[in-house]
């Protein structure tokens, strides 16, 4: 009986453990991912701040990236000490703004189509973590890294930008959207915009500039619609977009509007 006592109890302990760790993993998993996804914005305030005109690295003096090879020792380096150069954002801000341009007469082309792409490789800039810029929502508490292409891997560390519309730098005609996971185990990302009211403030903070954004409403719009995310002349927009249940068991997208404050 003692001994049959013992087994009850310790699958008591085993089951308790078990329950305890299923009730505790989604805040704690909160509580980890949004350390993350702050210290990559930092990290990006950290870069922002510090680039340079050059570095010598291993006695060579250099000025941008393009000058190595991708597997060079002076390449570890440089991601090793999150070193970032003057000529790679100059670079990776006209290019940005090249890529703008060319929606102005492409937007919806064959060559435009794919919101998983990157419209940019981010390495050929010296930048390794992956991370564009970062959007930030004060009145919900938002601060999330922003990658480039919306590939489920990308989303699962923060928001992703929509390859097909414009990258979240500003322009006389631009509208950026930026995806999100709503309901993802463990991590809060776009779960809470629903919650964003007319008038809350909206800033995306990248290399070279900081850009305020104020919400103008919201809207529910089904997956193949891309009637919000095309550019109207003379506005620059920026849309939040995540997913949400629909009443016949799909799911549909929930779009935040935003327009720049001057």
């Amino acid at each position: 009986m003692k001994r049959k006592y013992k087994v009850l109890i310790a699958i008591a302990v085993v089951l308790f453990v078990v329950g305890m760790g299923f009730l505790l993993f989604p805040p704690v998993s909160n509580c980890v991912g949004s350390i993350e996804a702050d210290k990559a914005a930092a990290q990006l305030d950290e870069a922002k701040s510090s680039v340079r005109d050059d570095a010598v690295i291993n006695g060579k003096k250099i000025s941008s990236v393009t000058e190595l090879g991708e597997n060079s020792q002076e390449i570890e380096y440089i991601k090793q000490n999150n070193i970032h150069f003057k000529k790679d954002i100059k670079r990776l801000k006209a290019d940005s703004e090249a890529y703008n341009k060319k929606l102005l007469t492409r937007q919806g082309t064959k060559s435009m189509i794919g919101y998983d792409k990157a419209a940019l490789k981010l390495s050929d800039y010296g930048i390794y973590d992956g991370v564009y810029c970062y959007v930030s929502a004060p009145t919900i508490g938002l601060r999330l890294p922003v990658y480039l292409g919306s590939t489920e891997l990308k989303m699962s560390y923060g928001a992703a930008h929509m390859y097909g519309t414009s990258l979240p730098i500003g322009g006389e005609t631009a509208n950026s959207a930026l995806a999100g996971h709503t309901g993802y185990i463990g991590r809060i990302f776009f779960d809470n915009i629903r919650s964003l009211k007319k008038g809350d403030k909206i800033t995306v903070t990248t290399y070279w500039s900081k850009l305020s954004y104020k919400v103008t409403g919201s809207t529910v719009v089904k997956p193949d619609n891309p009637e919000y995310f095309t550019l109207k002349d003379g506005e620059d927009l920026l849309e939040l977009i995540t997913c949400i249940k629909n009443k016949t068991g799909g799911t549909d997208r929930y779009v935040v509007l935003c327009e720049r404050t001057k």
